[in-house]
């Protein structure tokens, strides 16, 4: 005891710093991908103090935890594949974008921030996924302020911090390329990101702006003004993962943070794993999809390619519904995914896409086959596809003979898991850890006050500076000009010589 207090002692004497983390989307993983961090913040002695939808309760629990649990309904084990499947890259931001305005209304409403914003804080994270509207609540702390994604950063995020993000190379996370896009792809990526840019801006940004002033006053700054007082931006990507792009030394790579040491499996589970005499499969939609919602042919899909192979399959299923499986599969609504992914014989992951699923399975070295629905997934399993460690099947022509054909090209051909492996070598290969880099700009940010001389100019530019259209156009005038000077002088310079001719001509005869 006397060493923990002589311990916390030695570490506050440096500094103890109050933080609020405001997690305002109502899905667990986009929380639990930074749970590390907030935890171990709490470990080294700051007061954290975090706004979640899904609060921790318990002597165990070092945080101080607010609940905004029944303001929204909830994000897991609830949404319809029929919901999320097909939705377009604009509709899907569409939605996504309206439901962080739902929550920060709700949220705001509620009153429940009221005292933890009576407070004062030494440095705010705050979650930058469906909406900046909260950033209204946080701007009236006077604390600097990090921004954090469970995903990479959303297109129209990016340019607050001056960050470069040219449609030519830097894929749009809604659409599923990689870096390496053909013209056509180039165009739709040119076009959607403009238009998400243009909706944020002129639609989205406004209507967050009315829900801030109706509940906060009319004395709250613009949001999009807010925006751009951000100190740092934490991204839960990896280059190895996604793909290389140029990034600000504000904008920090924390890809893998919430993966830490695997843990014993319970008996069953291990007892399972064990019994596979050739390897077992994963299979997880994730924690916002509900499995049950599969239709009853594509259920049907994955029964019969189960059932031709000699693997054991763990199929994550959330329902009453369950689907009538062959022996060699067993099924939960819940497994420990990190602990079994990190155990010996798995061989393959289907997975949704999720970042933090496809994460884990890359740690491990483990290949994945993706059946992406919406959001980044389609992005996520590009860049994993081009890898060579993944290949991405389509839910709407998913059958089970393209199924099975898939799981056994990377159960036999090699070059699958030699790709896997060599790609979990290069991910964990940094120079620190990703939960030590946050937990240095955390404390960088709290302790300066910002990120002083780490603003590139580039975020004082409005779009059209930053894209050089105005300098285009000037150039552009510029030889416009010169085209017609140099017209009008030819026509006047044969014009001239016309009449010289022609007067000439009257001379001679």
């Amino acid at each position: 005891m006397l060493r923990a207090v002589c311990l916390l002692w030695a570490v506050c004497w440096v500094r103890c710093y109050d933080i609020l983390a405001l997690f305002p989307h109502a899905s667990i993983s986009h929380l639990e991908a930074y749970r590390p961090l907030l935890d171990r913040l709490a470990s080294r002695g700051h007061n954290v103090t975090v706004v979640s939808f899904f609060p921790r309760r318990g002597p165990e629990v070092a945080t101080r935890e607010v609940s905004l649990a029944g303001l929204v309904p909830p994000a897991v084990d609830s949404l319809s594949v029929d919901a999320v499947s097909g939705l377009g890259p604009l509709r899907d931001f569409y939605v996504i974008s309206r439901l962080g305005l739902e929550s920060c209304e709700a949220v705001l409403g509620s009153g429940r921030l009221a005292s933890v914003l009576a407070e004062s804080y030494d440095l705010v994270l705050v979650e930058l996924f469906t909406t900046d509207c909260f950033l209204s609540a946080v701007d009236g702390l006077r604390a600097p302020f990090i921004g954090i994604s469970s995903s990479s950063i959303f297109p129209t995020t990016g340019s607050r911090l001056g960050n470069p993000e040219n449609p030519a190379y830097v894929p749009n996370m809604f659409l599923p390329f990689d870096d390496n896009m053909p013209f056509w792809s180039r165009v739709q990526n040119t076009v959607v990101t403009g238009l998400m840019f243009l909706s944020k801006r002129y639609y989205f940004d406004r209507e967050a702006d009315r829900i801030s002033k109706k509940y906060l006053g009319d004395s709250v700054r613009p949001i999009a003004e807010i925006a751009t007082d951000t100190s740092l931006i934490f991204s839960y990507r990896h280059y190895t993962l996604n793909g290389p792009i140029p990034l600000q030394p504000t904008v920090v790579e924390v890809g893998g943070l919430h993966v830490g040491p695997a843990k014993p499996l319970p008996q069953d589970i291990e007892t399972f794993i064990n019994g596979a005499k050739e390897g077992v499969i994963y299979f997880s939609l994730g924690s916002s999809i509900r499995a049950e919602s599969l239709s009853e042919d594509k259920r049907k899909i994955f029964v019969e390619a189960f059932s031709r192979i000699s693997q054991r399959v763990l199929w994550k299923y959330e329902g009453q519904r369950h689907p009538d499986v062959p022996d060699n599969v067993i099924i939960s609504k819940w497994f420990p995914q990190r602990d079994v992914l990190g155990y010996r014989g798995i061989r393959l992951v289907i997975t949704h896409g999720g970042m933090l699923t496809i994460t884990e399975a890359v740690y491990c070295g483990i290949p994945i086959i993706g059946i992406p629905f919406f959001g980044d997934q389609g992005n996520n399993m590009a860049a994993l596809e081009r890898t060579g460690s993944a290949i991405v099947l389509q839910y709407e022509s998913l059958t089970s003979d393209v199924l099975l054909k898939s799981i056994n090209r990377i159960l036999h051909e090699k070059s699958f898991k030699d790709n896997a492996l060599a790609l979990s070598v290069a991910f964990k290969d940094r120079p620190s850890s990703p939960l030590s880099t946050a937990i240095y700009w955390c404390e960088y940010v709290a302790r300066h006050k910002k990120t002083p001389f780490s603003k590139a100019a580039a975020a004082r530019l409005d779009w059209h500076q930053g894209w050089l259209w105005d300098v285009t156009l000037v150039l552009f005038a510029l030889v416009a000009l010169a085209v017609i000077f140099v017209h009008e002088a030819s026509v006047r310079i044969v014009a001239h010589l016309g009449r010289r001719i022609a007067s000439l001509k009257w001379k001679n005869e």
